[in-house]
């Protein structure tokens, strides 16, 4: 009996060493802050922003209005240009995800637009992943309008064999 009894004590402890333990990241505390952006044009822009506390973050754009989409905890996002990434509301998509720079081109972009972008700092991946939700960075920006005018009036001189003038 004694050893049927040590039996199942060894087996345990193997059962408890054998399975998998799961840790959740802890959230950040700290959101980014200092938006702005740079390098607009027509169909993509540079964000630019101090990050927070997070190992990671997410970034999330919506056309014409202020994002509303709040990340779930122990989801894992696939960014993408405009449009092409995951869709957390209607129109809301994630355009970046990951440890990142903290100035990350956007594309996907239509002329003349304004768009509006979320960033949320993160901790953890895939199944144990935390966002810092109850505060983030928000910014806007429109992109470049398309040229109205065509060039007119072009003129060549100074001819040569490798090279010319065009005015």
């Amino acid at each position: 009996m004694k050893t049927f009894t040590q039996f199942k004590k060894a087996l345990a402890i193997l059962f408890f060493m054998a399975s998998p333990i799961w840790v959740i990241a802890q959230a950040p505390t700290t959101p980014s802050t200092n938006f702005n952006t740079s390098s607009i044009n027509g169909n993509s822009l540079i964000i630019n922003f101090t990050k927070g506390d997070g190992a990671k973050r997410i970034i999330i754009a919506k056309e014409g209005s202020v994002v509303t989409a709040i990340p779930t905890d122990g989801a894992d996002y696939t960014p993408g240009v405009f449009g092409a990434g995951n869709q957390i509301l209607p129109g809301e998509y994630v355009v970046a995800e990951g440890t990142g720079q903290n100035n990350i081109t956007i594309y996907g972009l239509k002329p003349s637009t304004t768009y509006y972008f979320r960033v949320y700092e993160f901790n953890g991946t895939d199944s144990t992943t935390q966002y810092l939700t109850s505060s983030y960075l928000d910014g806007s920006q429109a992109t470049l309008t398309n040229p109205t005018v065509q060039a007119s009036n072009i003129q060549f001189s100074n001819v040569l064999g490798a090279s010319m003038t065009v005015s």
